[in-house]
């Protein structure tokens, strides 16, 4: 096992350094806590819009579908044609979906 020196010094650095390029950590020492380890190969997660995710989904053949704004409420003012239409699901406008993509990363 690797024991890491807790010194603040270029020496300390290059002597934690990865011994291969598989091994991308990025090593830094840092005086107050001591010897820290980061990983900087992987890419950040990206955050699901949850009132997006709430609202679309994905159908069987691959399309983003929406529901259908004005459902939740005020419903017994409609007329009963209108008021079951609300149930539907939606295929979203082409020109809408890079954006909603973005906002439901993992969406299958």
């Amino acid at each position: 096992m690797l024991e890491f020196p807790f010194v603040a010094s270029r020496r300390a650095f290059a002597l934690c350094a990865p011994a291969s390029p598989a091994d991308r950590l990025q090593y830094h020492v840092d005086p107050v806590a001591g010897f820290c380890i980061t990983d900087v190969t992987r890419m950040p997660k990206l955050k699901t819009h949850k009132g997006a995710a709430r609202r679309m989904k994905y159908s069987g053949s691959g399309k983003l579908m929406r529901t259908r704004q004005g459902k939740s409420h005020l419903r017994r003012n409609k007329s009963k044609r209108a008021a079951g239409e609300f149930d539907e699901m939606f295929v979203v406008a082409k020109a809408d979906l890079p954006r909603l993509r973005r906002l439901l990363p993992y969406a299958k």
